[in-house]
C-alpha cells in the first residue's frame, strides 16, 4: 500500500510540474480543460500476462459497472491547415471499476507533448502510467487511455506492466 501512495504522489507532482508549464496556448490553438464523470463501457486492455481480473481474456477485458472521472487539460492546434492536429495533453483518472469479485481501485497519470491527432473516434489518447488495485491483486505500468467521443467509451491499455501482484486464492 506504502509503494501505491508513494506512486500516486509522485503521479500528482508529475501532473502539477506539467500543467503549470502548459499555461500559454499558442495562436490558433483551442484549449479544453474538463472533467468528466464517466459510468459507461470502459474496456482495460494488455493486461495478458497479468490476470487481474480472472477474466476468459485477460488482454481485453471490457466492463460496464464503472465509476471512472476524467480531468483533461488539452491544447489543439491545427496541422497546416489540414484535417490533422497536433495536441498536449494532461490528464488524470481515477475512480473505481466494479467486478464479479469486487470493487477495483483505478489511478492514473498521463502526460504528453506534440502529439498528432489520435485518430479514429479517440477526443483525447494519451500515455502515462496506471495502477488498479482490488480484491485479486495489484497492477501498474506504462499505460495509455482514451477518451473515445463516439461511441461514448473509457479505454486504458496497458503497454507495459511494471508490476503485477495476485493474491492467492484459497480453495475450501
Amino acid at each position: 500500500m506504502r509503494k501505491l501512495l508513494l506512486l500516486l504522489m509522485v503521479a500528482a507532482a508529475v501532473v502539477a510540474s506539467v500543467a503549470g508549464s502548459a499555461t500559454a496556448v499558442p495562436a490558433g490553438s483551442v484549449r479544453v480543460v474538463s472533467s468528466k464523470n464517466w459510468r459507461g463501457l470502459t474496456y482495460v486492455l494488455g493486461l495478458g500476462s497479468c490476470d487481474l481480473f480472472g477474466a476468459a481474456d485477460p488482454a481485453s477485458v471490457v466492463f460496464r459497472d464503472v465509476n471512472l472521472t476524467d480531468h483533461l487539460n488539452v491544447t489543439f492546434t491545427d496541422f497546416e491547415g489540414g484535417p490533422l492536429q497536433i495536441y498536449n495533453s494532461v490528464a488524470t483518472l481515477h475512480g473505481v471499476i466494479n467486478s464479479a469479485d469486487g470493487r477495483y481501485a483505478v489511478a492514473g497519470v498521463f502526460a504528453e507533448k506534440d502529439v498528432r491527432d489520435p485518430g479514429g473516434n479517440a477526443f483525447i489518447g494519451t500515455s502515462g502510467y496506471a495502477t488498479i488495485v482490488g480484491p485479486r491483486g495489484v497492477v501498474t505500468g506504462a499505460a495509455t487511455f482514451r477518451d473515445l467521443g463516439g461511441p461514448p467509451e473509457f479505454d486504458l491499455i496497458f503497454t507495459g506492466v511494471t508490476a503485477c501482484v495476485l493474491k492467492k486464492r484459497v480453495h475450501r
